[in-house]
This record gives C-alpha cells, sequence and structure tokens, in this order.
C-alpha cells in the first residue's frame, strides 16, 4: 500500500516500469478533457502540456498523444448515464448500466511494460475530485521484485475484469471490451497463481477486496480481514451522503449487525458541515442522532480539516470497526447509503472497495484512524439537518437499454449500430450523426427492415462523429462511439490540415518521446 501522495502522482510511472501497456480506469462522474490532459498524459509519460489557450503547444500534446496511443491502449468504463462529449477516439470509452442503480466504483488499473498499479477509492475523474476534494485512495505496486500481498490484488483484478464484461460490447472481436479486458488479463498473468488467502502468514496486515452490488452488503467483506476473539465495540464512518430520514434505518442496522451484541457500543459519524447566515448546516439525517440507547451510543461529529488545509468539499468515504485488539477499514467508493451498501436485493449501485484489517497498536492501525478526521460534536443548538443529494445520481436522461453500441470501423468507414429489440423504446426514436446532422436509423425505417438487432450503416463524405446521438420521445442523449481498430484512424483534423513546415516545427520542439515526464 502507498505512502500519502497527491491523486494525480499516482498515474505517474514507478522507477524502471518500462513503457505503458495499457490502463482501464473506471468513474461515474466524468471529464474526458481532465482525463486527456492530466491522468492519462501522465500515464502515457507525454512531454507536453495540454494548453488549448496555446495553439503550438496544444499540437504538441496532439501529435504526442496520436503517437503514444498508437503503441498502447487506454479504457474509461462508466455509468450509462454519461453524455458523450468530445474527445479522441484512440481511447475507448464503455458504459455500464444497472437496473435501479449505478456503476459507482473508482478504480484505476496502470499496466507499464515492467509494473502494474491498482489505484482505488472515492474519486472520479474529474478536477473537482483530483484538485478540490477531499478524497480516499488506495494503490497497491507490483513489480518484478514486489512484496505486495498478492491475492487482495488478484481479488481487485476480477473485481475490475467482472465490472468490464457487464458493459455492452463483445469480448470476442476486436473492439473496447476486447481491449480493455486484454490490458487485465496482462496484469493478471503477472501476478501468477494465487498464493494463499485474504491473510499473509508472515505479516499482521490482512487484506481484502470489498465488492458492493444489488443484494451483496459491503460491510460483511471486513469480517474476511477481521482478527481477535472480541467482535468490534466501536464504529467511526465518514460519508458525504446519506439516505434521507427512515431510509437511514437499514444502513444502520447493516452497520450494528457488524458490531458486538452483547455489552455497549459506540458508533462515531463524520459528517460535513456547512455554516451559512449563523447556522450550522449538517450535512446528515437527523434520524442518525436520535439512535442513540443506553448501550448503544451514537455521535455525530464534523469533519475536521487539517488547520493549514483549504476549505475543501467532503467526498472521501470511510468505515471503521474497531476492538482493543483489532481494527478494520472499508475504503472504497461507498456511500452510507442503501445503494452504496448493497442493500437493496434487486437495486443498488456497483462498488468496488478494500477492507484492510490490522492489530490495533500498529502503525497500520494509525494510518487507517487518520484516514477519518474526527472534530467536534455537532450540537443540537441552532443547527438544520439538511442531507445532500449525493452528487453521484443520474440527473439527466439515461440512454434505454435497447440501445447497446455503436462501433466505428476505420477501415470500410462504416458503424456497426446493435440494438436489443425488446427494450426500445415504444414510441418514436432516431440514430443521427451530430456534424452534419443525418439520420441514421430510425424506429419506422427499422421496422420496415424487420426490426433488426445489428446492422453496419456506411458513412458518407465528411462524416466524422466522435459520438451519435439518440432521440426518443422528450429526451435525447449523445451514444458514445467506439472503434474496432483505434490504429486505422486517420490522424485528428487539426493535424491533417497542419503543412508539412509545421509539423517539422512541431517535432523539433518536442523531446524524445522515450524520456519520461517526471513532473
Amino acid at each position: 500500500m502507498s505512502d500519502t501522495r497527491k491523486l494525480l502522482d499516482y498515474w505517474l510511472p514507478p522507477s524502471g516500469a518500462g513503457e505503458p501497456f495499457g490502463c482501464v480506469a473506471t468513474s461515474f462522474t466524468f471529464e474526458p478533457e481532465f482525463f486527456e490532459g492530466e491522468c492519462l498524459a501522465r500515464f502515457l509519460t507525454l512531454d507536453t502540456t495540454r494548453d488549448l489557450e496555446h495553439p503550438e503547444l496544444e499540437l504538441q500534446f496532439l501529435l504526442e498523444q496520436e503517437v503514444r496511443l498508437a503503441e498502447s491502449r487506454a479504457c474509461v468504463v462508466v455509468d450509462r448515464s454519461y453524455q458523450a462529449q468530445g474527445r479522441s477516439l484512440r481511447w475507448d470509452i464503455l458504459t455500464v448500466g444497472l437496473r435501479g442503480g449505478v456503476q459507482h466504483a473508482k478504480v484505476s488499473l496502470l499496466v507499464w511494460e515492467h509494473a502494474f498499479r491498482v489505484v482505488l477509492g472515492s474519486a472520479n475523474l474529474t478536477a473537482a475530485a483530483y484538485r478540490r476534494n477531499v478524497e480516499t485512495a488506495i494503490a497497491f505496486d507490483v513489480g518484478q521484485a514486489s512484496t505486495t500481498a498478492d491475492p487482495v490484488v488478484a481479488e481487485l483484478l476480477e473485481a475490475l475484469d467482472n465490472l468490464v464484461r457487464r458493459a455492452a460490447g463483445r469480448s470476442d472481436e476486436d473492439g473496447p471490451m476486447r481491449r480493455a479486458l486484454e490490458t487485465v488479463g496482462q496484469a493478471s498473468a503477472r501476478l501468477g497463481a494465487p498464493s494463499g488467502t485474504a491473510r499473509r502468514r508472515r505479516d499482521p496486515v490482512r487484506a481484502a477486496a470489498a465488492v458492493a452490488r444489488p443484494g451483496k452488503p459491503v460491510l460483511t467483506e471486513l469480517e474476511r480481514v477481521w482478527s481477535g476473539g472480541t467482535r468490534p465495540s466501536r464504529a467511526t464512518v465518514m460519508s458525504p451522503f446519506f439516505d434521507a430520514e427512515d431510509g437511514v434505518e437499514p444502513c444502520l442496522a447493516s452497520l450494528r449487525a457488524a458490531l458486538r451484541q452483547r455489552g455497549s457500543t459506540r458508533t462515531t459519524f463524520v459528517v460535513p458541515v456547512d455554516e451559512a447566515q449563523g447556522q450550522s448546516i449538517i450535512r446528515a439525517p437527523e434520524n442518525l442522532r436520535r439512535r442513540s440507547t443506553t448501550t448503544a451510543t451514537v455521535d455525530v461529529r464534523r469533519y475536521a480539516p487539517p488547520e493549514d488545509e483549504e476549505t475543501r468539499r467532503l467526498h472521501a468515504k470511510v468505515v471503521l470497526l474497531e476492538s482493543d485488539e483489532w481494527i478494520a477499514a472499508l475504503v472504497g467508493s461507498s456511500n452510507f447509503t442503501r445503494a452504496g451498501l448493497g442493500l437493496f436485493a434487486g437495486a443498488g449501485n456497483l462498488e468496488i472497495g478494500v477492507a484492510i484489517g490490522a492489530p490495533a497498536g500498529s502503525s497500520m492501525a494509525a494510518a487507517l484512524r487518520a484516514l477519518v478526521p474526527v472534530g467536534d460534536v455537532v450540537q443540537s443548538d441552532d443547527v438544520a439537518w439538511e442531507p445532500e443529494q449525493d452528487d453521484d445520481t443520474p440527473r439527466v436522461a439515461v440512454l434505454p437499454f435497447g440501445f447497446l453500441e455503436c462501433l466505428l470501423d476505420p477501415a470500410d468507414r462504416s458503424i456497426m449500430v446493435r440494438l436489443r429489440p425488446s427494450e426500445l423504446p415504444m414510441g418514436e426514436w432516431s440514430i443521427t450523426t451530430p456534424h452534419p446532422r443525418r439520420v441514421l436509423v430510425d424506429r419506422r425505417g427499422w421496422v420496415r427492415q424487420r426490426r433488426w438487432s445489428e446492422r453496419r450503416i456506411p458513412l458518407v463524405a465528411g462524416e466524422n462523429p466522435l459520438y451519435l446521438r439518440v432521440e426518443w420521445a422528450d429526451d435525447g442523449v449523445d451514444w458514445p462511439l467506439n472503434v474496432t481498430e483505434p490504429a486505422l484512424l486517420p490522424p485528428v483534423e487539426v493535424l491533417r490540415e497542419l503543412p508539412a513546415s509545421a509539423l517539422i516545427a512541431v517535432l523539433a520542439r518536442t523531446r524524445p518521446l522515450h524520456v519520461s515526464r517526471t513532473s
């Protein structure tokens, strides 16, 4: 497990990692420009910084990115509610749809020639998450001389593999799913056969993957890393989002089940508190405070940032369980909600975290406690209890499940459109290219063509779409477009139109591509 560092530093290769092979990253909210210019640029060790205000620097960046992505691959897995935006088609976007929930995991796999890294936590792939929020992240590095606990890494890779397979796509043909699975498989092959379980013989620290999905409660995963003859008597929960009022009761019941059933217990909730017009606004339901009994004490406390830290928005999620002998922590993407904890039988989010257990007096225990800065108890006078709506909840139209996949084939300039007829909208719908707008297929034409589920549609001259537009009833979304073979793509428009003299000038100002970026 890595030491504390800036989140973007995790995207830089470790010493001796070699050339980049591929990355697979998951997120709920997602900003392609930030991912390309900051995360992917570091992974690929680009020597040029993206700068939209200076055309020459932007050209250098685009040229270097084109070259590096021709030698590697990258994929981002997002929720189905993601609205496609401009991006390079040389890297992929896969969408995962859950009925009654969202793809909420935040995990990144970065694979280089001689090493790979798994990073997971609470941060989406956005500028706010990496620069302005309070987030948690844990990284596992695996290299030629690694001492990482292989079982937990193997479990995380398996969870990522399963997540990718939930996306719309096919693993048996050229396309984004096959490339993403190959990247995960490359990392898995380096681990070799799993040795042992979540418990390591010589190291008292235990670690295991903690996956939540509909009907799979995540807090039970803490039992896998628990040790000692006594069950935990204390719990600390840090979460920015909660279910409102009575909705929090199933979450509290799940937490109580993890604590000892005899004797007294104490639960502390660490929550964001805003100040407005002389009043404290507690971003949590008041029901939390009302759950105290004579044997089960419940405190609600402020999140307490370091004194020298600028004001940041709390987005981190951590659960700690403790006894006098042992501590266990859940770190990842799960908010303290029914959807986040996997408490719905038929609905809920897909989350990936890690459970870590350690002796109570160890340095690891101290590090785990330090993840949750506990502040003052929230006083009952002159406060308002107003839980914030989870910002990881879709607030836009979600592409109907009947629209499966659209795939550009650069070889013959056609788009493969795949549909699931039984789940298409009942009324009128259409799929169009955005600029210039041209209807590729609509419901009437589809019905006349015998309600096909898969069809290749040729592009016409001048069409170079980065996404397709789907409209139905009063809604519409942009549908991410992927490529069968990115190596067959022509250069991006701005490079294709660049005069030879300017191209030579740009190349002359770019350092050799094999030189790794170190800052």
